[in-house]
């Protein structure tokens, strides 16, 4: 027992909660040039998420009693930025490698961390998108998170994670899946990013036919291999769509791109 008790001493100093302060005086502390360099777009993201909600005061900044800033570089900037207070522990115990190593074992959300989150507290559009992969499982779900919604990806991706998503293209992701599993007879890799953004396409192309494909795809899928890109997969479909059609009946299927594809509809 006595041993267990020295042992938790060691991991576990008796030592009182630091006392969190505030302050506006942002020049107080020091920037070394053991500080990680800003990220503008992390700073962004943060500085929009404290706007939405300001949560400084929970997540508190980190100084030496020398006023060397230790960690939180990025939110002493955001509180600066927005004229709100920032609130900090002085402490001598913590040093940038303590910093630097904790973040190495510090493991990250994962989008399947954020997808559950959002779901377990019933936001509707992340339980359709449950619904949908339950349908769907052979796509990705970072796949899956850009094609049902008609966010532009950058903006797609940050709205998943703040829980602003929006599932508005459910119908047309379900569409090109309805594309995917008729090429899943024929390809391994119809689940693969390029083969999706491919058949993305082929789902905003006006003409295409995928009963047609099908057709041509039962004897002449031989001819159908994997590629790097989203072109080089839609010259190999071309010519397999219009294999021995007249004339009149050619379709050149071409990339068509979201930004596109919204413009269109926009008209």
């Amino acid at each position: 027992m006595q041993a267990t008790q020295k042992v938790l001493k060691l991991v576990e100093p008796e030592l009182r909660p630091p006392e969190v302060r505030v302050t506006r005086e942002y020049g107080m502390f020091k920037i070394t040039e053991y500080n990680r360099p800003i990220d503008p777009l992390h700073l962004q993201k943060l500085l929009l998420t404290v706007q939405k909600k300001n949560l400084l005061w929970e997540y508190p900044i980190l100084a030496n009693s020398r006023m060397e800033l230790i960690d939180g570089q990025h939110r002493l900037e955001v509180a600066k930025a927005l004229r709100v207070s920032i609130y900090y522990i002085v402490s001598d115990r913590v040093s940038i490698e303590d910093v630097a190593s904790t973040n190495e074992h510090t493991k990250s959300w994962t989008t399947e961390n954020y997808l559950h989150h959002w779901v377990s507290i019933g936001r509707p559009e992340y339980v359709k998108l449950a619904l949908f992969r339950e349908e769907y499982p052979f796509l990705p779900l970072a796949t899956a998170v850009r094609l049902c919604s008609s966010q532009l990806l950058a903006l797609s991706l940050m709205g998943f994670k703040s829980g602003t998503w929006k599932a508005d293209n459910v119908e047309f992701a379900k569409e090109v899946c309805h594309i995917l599993e008729g090429f899943r007879k024929y390809v391994p890799f119809f689940a693969q990013r390029a083969f999706v953004t491919t058949a993305t396409s082929l789902a905003r192309n006006e003409g295409y036919d995928h009963d047609r494909m099908m057709a041509k795809m039962e004897y002449l899928s031989s001819k159908l291999f994997k590629c790097p890109d989203t072109l080089s997969y839609l010259r190999l479909l071309n010519d397999i769509y219009n294999y021995k059609a007249p004339g009149s009946q050619q379709v050149f299927l071409r990339k068509i791109t979201p930004q596109e594809s919204r413009k269109a509809n926009d008209e």
